[in-house]
């Protein structure tokens, strides 16, 4: 079984969860990719498997060192069989370049301090929240989602590049998604938000998005 945690266009989550309890039903294994939420979401930044309370009933964990890290490369956490499985047979492994020691050195210093960005991770949730209130409460746009990737549903592809033009005339970089990386009818603007979000930064955002909506 496969799945993400925190889906990368809606911003929604996985039911960690119930997939756990059906993996244990009919003895099949769990992959879980937390690209999205790992060093974002949890105490000790670990992602949904940590706040699910399912780290010990996933069989596999994948992440990305971009995103929450702020590098470049990928991470599996598995069983030492299946390390030396991947070691020895995965093609995109074997032929590939081997990371420089500066993105090694900075990958460590980035997990030497993760556990304790707990002030950091607790003000992305709370931007988060503040950048869908501006989107359903000021503005009267469409998101959905939970966490820190939070769309902006346009509809056709039309409008989705001419919002896109107009946010990054006013400074603001939110690229548009289209099909068919979405459904049809379901184009978007896609935040990304950060806990480095100050107050004028949503003062610009609420103000742009107002003149867009009249």
């Amino acid at each position: 079984i496969v799945s993400e945690s925190i889906f990368s266009m809606d911003g929604d989550c996985a039911d960690i969860s119930i997939l756990s309890d059906i993996a244990e039903e009919f003895d099949a294994e769990l992959f879980i990719d937390e690209a999205h939420a790992v060093n974002c979401i949890g105490e000790k930044g670990l992602g949904i498997c940590e706040i699910s309370g399912t780290i010990n009933k996933v069989d596999y964990i994948a992440g990305t060192f971009g995103k929450g890290f702020g590098g470049v490369g990928a991470f599996i956490v598995c069983n030492r069989a299946v390390k030396q499985y991947l070691i020895n047979k995965c093609r995109s492994f074997i032929f590939t370049t081997a990371l420089p020691p500066l993105n090694i050195s900075w990958i460590d210093f980035i997990l030497s301090i993760s556990a304790d960005m707990i002030k950091q991770r607790g003000k992305l949730a709370e931007n988060s929240r503040t950048l869908r209130e501006i989107l359903l409460n000021d503005s009267g746009f469409e998101t959905i989602g939970e966490h820190h990737i939070v769309p902006l549903i346009c509809g056709d592809d039309e409008t989705t590049l001419s919002l896109s033009q107009r946010m990054a005339e006013k400074g603001i970089f939110v690229p548009s998604v289209r099909p068919p990386t979405v459904p049809e009818g379901k184009s978007r603007l896609r935040f990304s938000v950060t806990s480095t979000f100050n107050e004028a930064d949503f003062s610009l955002i609420k103000k742009t998005l107002v003149e867009m909506s009249l």
